[in-house]
């Protein structure tokens, strides 16, 4: 008992001769290694630790900041990139990171306020110039978006976010020759740019143009195999085009890539379902709803398109519960009630 008496009175002493600073860096350090190793939560806790005992660390803030951002509380991100401006007013990063929170909430106003101001803070912010430019495309103010790329592409013709900014505005006006030329141009430049080539194949499909569309997304893998969105988007067209096996290859490598991709197992369902395997079907939306997913758009559509090939499974009971929660998720959708009704006087 007094051995552990002295240990606490020891111990007592010893926080009383720490400099209290020190422990803001340790907990600052140890909030910035959460973030590293993607444990957001625990580095918003570390970091909100040093904002209790420091306000005035910008770091702590712009961290958490980020965190935040990653776990889609943009929100809360948006106000600590504000604390970092009000500590630092001629921070132009974090008017950009607040810029691009902005528009994941879609006030695409206030996030080209904010990327105008790191743009006057710092003229050459490529980034901050390339985001305004699309925030203006969502806007449907196509002049200032066009203002925003074209400096971009003729100082970096091979930077693709004003690329395909442009290109989508040529698209708009149906000048696909215009578009296919600025991701040729681009490629030429960088010719071993994998993005480059899944975005010309994106143009090949609008322009369709079935072997250049199949010869880019070769391109893409030979140059980096574990591009996942390419892999859907080249699924998604054979799909469309009528090649469902090798839609169904396409969103298996995606699965082998990522385990708990859920457009991956959505799409891969729906073409099972257009095949007539259903049961791989059902198993496939089973695997994407205990994933789960936050976009209760997204959950509610599950749902429906489980019940559909229920019913074709003869799992009547079973149908008409998952289309009842689709239209509780959903109610306002009339699709949904439509369906859930029609089962509902089938079933009873």
């Amino acid at each position: 008992m007094i051995k552990s008496i002295i240990y606490l009175i020891f111990m007592g002493l010893l926080a009383s001769c720490i400099d209290r600073s020190n422990i803001v860096d340790l907990d600052l350090l140890a909030g910035i290694d959460s973030y590293n190793k993607q444990d957001y939560d625990g580095a918003i806790s570390k970091l909100s630790n040093v904002i209790v005992n420091n306000k005035s660390i910008s770091k702590a803030y712009m961290i958490r900041g980020h965190a935040h951002a990653e776990l889609s509380h943009f929100d809360e991100a948006i106000a600590d990139y504000e604390h970092v401006i009000d500590l630092i007013p001629n921070n132009f990063e974090a008017y950009f990171y607040q810029g691009v929170a902005w528009g994941q909430v879609s006030n695409y106003q206030k996030a080209i306020l904010s990327y105008s101001s790191a743009i006057q803070l710092n003229p050459q912010y490529i980034d901050a110039i390339v985001n305004r430019g699309w925030m203006y495309i969502s806007l449907s103010e196509y002049s200032m978006a066009k203002k925003d790329f074209q400096p971009v592409i003729n100082a970096f013709p091979e930077n693709k976010h004003a690329v395909s900014g442009m290109a989508k505005l040529h698209n708009m006006h149906n000048e696909f020759s215009s578009a296919l030329l600025l991701y040729n141009n681009a490629i030429k430049l960088t010719p071993h740019n994998s993005a480059l080539y899944y975005l010309r194949a994106k143009q090949y499909i609008l322009m369709k143009k079935h072997d250049n569309v199949l010869s880019d997304f070769k391109q893409v893998f030979q140059i980096n195999p574990k591009l996942i969105d390419a892999y859907i988007t080249r699924g998604n067209y054979l799909a469309d085009t009528g090649d469902k096996l090798s839609a169904v290859d396409d969103y298996t490598t995606v699965l082998k890539l990522d385990p708990k991709n859920i457009t991956a197992y959505n799409n891969r369902a729906f073409t099972y379902f257009e095949l007539e395997e259903f049961h791989r079907a059902l198993n496939d939306y089973n695997q994407a709803i205990d994933i789960g997913i936050s976009d209760q758009a997204r959950f509610s559509e599950l749902h429906y398109e489980r019940s559909k090939v229920l019913i074709l499974l003869e799992q009547y009971s079973d149908a008409l519960i998952d289309a009842k929660v689709a239209v509780e998720i959903n109610p306002s959708n009339q699709e949904y009630k439509d369906w859930y009704l029609k089962i509902n006087s089938t079933v009873n």
